[in-house]
């Protein structure tokens, strides 16, 4: 199974799923979680553009460039994880 280093752009209000190719926290990228799953990382990063519909790629009508924080990106990930079945 591939993992990835989640990856979450305040600027840009947009999530990156790291392989590992490129370095850590850098161009606005800051590390959510180290390792992930492909499947996880999809997860949470719906789960986030449900809540949160300016971070939503697709809908550029509702982007009005505020975007979560990533104190908040945190809080949720840890919210995620609490309450994820497959991740206990």
């Amino acid at each position: 199974m591939d993992y990835y280093r989640l990856e979450y752009s305040e600027q840009q209000g947009r999530f990156h799923f790291n392989s590992g190719s490129v370095a850590a926290n850098i161009n606005g990228w800051k590390t959510v979680c180290n390792v992930l799953s492909y499947e996880q990382c999809s997860e949470f990063a719906e789960l986030v553009i449900d809540k949160y519909p300016s971070t939503n790629p697709c809908n550029d009508f509702q982007n009005t460039g505020v975007y979560p924080s990533f104190e908040l990106i945190k809080q949720e990930f840890v919210q995620f994880l609490l309450s994820s079945p497959h991740i206990h």
